[in-house]
């Protein structure tokens, strides 16, 4: 989970955010809108790091 995690997160600070081929100025994608309650985790994020982490209970 954290060597995905911290491979998602390299790709998103080397130049060009590998989105090279995608034609996008963008470095990383746009975040999916979500709330949980009524926090909305992602609003307001552009232009900085957002990490969210999931929890499974057992």
């Amino acid at each position: 989970m954290w060597g995905g995690l911290g491979l998602a997160l390299v790709l998103c600070l080397l130049p060009g955010g590998g989105t090279e081929s995608q034609g996008s100025s963008a470095r990383c994608k746009e975040p999916p809108e979500w709330q949980i309650e009524e926090s909305s985790p992602m609003q307001n994020s552009r232009g900085s790091v957002t990490v969210v982490a999931l929890l499974q209970a057992s």
